[in-house]
């Protein structure tokens, strides 16, 4: 074969394999949303279900003051287990 359809057929092959990688990572990361959005709505369940056993008992205000804690620890939680896993993640491909 001449040498400009080697180079051709394999820009192609390499085309058609990132495109492979770039599809794997659009589906994983659109299955993370989901499940991050099933798991947010559980978390929002449980602590309406809190704060309306303790509404009585505590000012309007310091409900949202609770729902911003729950945030932060949430977010805190998240980071700490994505650190975690991108370190494991870099000692497996050592």
């Amino acid at each position: 074969m001449r040498p400009k359809v080697r180079k051709i057929k394999e820009e192609i092959r390499q085309f058609h394999e990132e495109f492979k990688r770039q599809l794997t990572t659009l589906i994983v990361g659109s299955f993370s949303f989901v499940t991050a959005l099933l798991w947010r709505d559980a978390i929002n369940a449980i602590i309406e279900k809190y704060i309306s056993g303790i509404r009585p008992l505590v000012p309007l205000s310091n409900v949202y003051l609770l729902k911003i804690y729950v945030a932060l620890a949430v977010t805190i939680v998240s980071v700490f287990i994505v650190v975690l896993l991108s370190r494991v993640s870099a000692l497996k491909s050592k």
